[in-house]
């Protein structure tokens, strides 16, 4: 029988090796598309921690590995704690987001990062915290002339962009040498933006003037900056320009600062304010070292350092304080007898920007049924005070004794249960300057 069946085609050798290489190609091809299938990798992440100041634009820059299709947004969070809220940043899209540094407030910093995304999912960067924020000294516009004529008006004018208030004083140097707080000034009109001055009317002759500012964002809640000082104005006779005038001792320049870096900012001042530890039995071997002790002490926002070797009784003492309420810088200190007045002071002081804040409120001092006796209830400090309160069942008023000199109470930590609704009452003494009290109500137990 016949077979009508067409004859079985024989590949040339050449043609199955073309074949062959194409299949490979394609699978080759396919395996790559699967495995190009996942969302975009970043290469570089954006800066983790941001050191600047308010009102710095910082860059952000994240880079992606190609191919390079990818959509980045770039996201904001200003909620502090582990579980931040993100937003999207308006109009902060590509590889690269450029944006100034705001006030902290509340101690809530900005974190940004970038959202990478292409047809198959999505990545997040690393956050960058903008955690270590601080508020830039003022800088003097106009100052007097290094000399001035007896019953001049003389004029200080400051300027900080990004304030919500400027702070502008003067300190006074007479013939005796006695550095104060000038009171009775005018305010410089008219206000200019970011620009805030005070005038003094009728400068008497032979005191020393300089000017004093600071600079603060988001109120009580934001930040504060470092004091900066202006060079200092001679006022002399009207007549006799001539006439011999005190020496000149500027701030920050004075022998004994000279012993401080100048990170300290440390004046030859002797700082006063409520007084917190007894600085005759606590030293430092440096003014470095009395700064870091205020900044561990809750309450504490000036210190004072006995920085004079030549002064044995009192070299190295470091006095923790904090400043007068009601006050706007630091309160110079007068000498109390004749015999200080009359020998160089040892003294070197200085303040603190954001210091840690007691929970309290100072010279003050809460009623309540008695639940701890503080004399035998004695804590380190007005946060441990408060704690004590917090870990006592029923306590919701404490009450701690904060004057670190001239009183028996110190540390003295007294724990009371208020009980008469509404806030609790106020013992007879409370916001007298020779309180030795500064006492805290629990709201949430009232």
């Amino acid at each position: 029988m016949c077979s009508h069946l067409p004859p079985r085609r024989r590949w040339a050798p050449r043609t199955r090796e073309v074949v062959v290489a194409a299949l490979t190609a394609a699978a080759v091809a396919a395996a790559a598309s699967t495995a190009t299938a996942a969302p975009p990798a970043i290469l570089t992440q954006p800066k983790a921690n941001v050191t600047a100041s308010v009102g710095d634009r910082v860059t952000l820059t994240v880079v992606v590995a190609p191919p390079t299709t990818a959509v980045i947004t770039w996201q904001r969070s200003r909620t502090p704690g582990p579980s931040p809220y993100w937003v999207n940043v308006p109009g902060g899209t590509g590889s690269s987001l450029t944006a100034s540094v705001a006030c902290p407030i509340y101690g809530a910093v900005e974190q940004y990062r970038a959202v990478v995304c292409n047809l198959d999912g999505c990545r997040t960067s690393e956050a960058s915290r903008w955690g270590q924020v601080t508020l830039r000294a003022p800088t003097w516009v106009a100052t007097p002339a290094p000399r001035a004529a007896e019953g001049a008006n003389l004029t200080w004018v400051a300027r900080a962009p990004f304030a919500s208030l400027i702070i502008v004083g003067l300190r006074r140097t007479d013939a005796e040498g006695v550095g104060q707080r000038v009171s009775g000034l005018a305010l410089k009109l008219p206000r200019v933006k970011d620009e805030s001055g005070v005038v003094l009317r009728g400068a008497p002759r032979g005191a020393q003037y300089w000017g004093v500012a600071s600079a603060i964002c988001g109120g009580n809640h934001g930040l504060r900056s470092d004091t900066t000082f202006s060079a200092v104005t001679i006022v002399s006779a009207k007549s006799d320009p001539s006439t011999p005038s005190p020496p000149v001792v500027s701030p920050g320049t004075d022998p004994l600062t000279r012993m401080c870096p100048a990170s300290v900012r440390a004046v030859a001042e002797d700082y006063d304010g409520y007084v917190l530890n007894n600085g005759a039995k606590f030293s430092t071997p440096t003014c470095v070292a009395c700064r870091n002790a205020c900044r561990r002490a809750p309450g504490c926002d000036t210190w004072v350092y006995g920085a004079a070797a030549a002064d044995a009784a009192r070299h190295r003492q470091c006095w923790l304080k904090k400043a007068f309420p009601g006050t706007t810088g630091p309160t110079v200190k007068r000498p109390s007898t004749e015999a200080e007045r009359d020998r160089p002071s040892p003294w070197v002081a200085g303040t603190l920007p954001s210091p840690w804040r007691c929970p309290g409120k100072f010279t003050a001092d809460y009623d309540g049924r008695l639940l701890v006796r503080g004399d035998a209830n004695l804590q380190p400090t007005c946060v441990a005070c408060r704690n004590a309160c917090r870990a006592a069942a029923g306590c919701n008023v404490w009450v701690w004794g904060f004057r670190g000199i001239g009183s028996t109470r110190h540390r003295q930590c007294w724990l009371k249960r208020w009980e008469g609704g509404g806030r609790p009452a106020l013992k007879a003494g409370s916001w007298s300057p020779d309180s030795d009290w500064l006492g805290g109500v629990l709201d949430d137990r009232l």
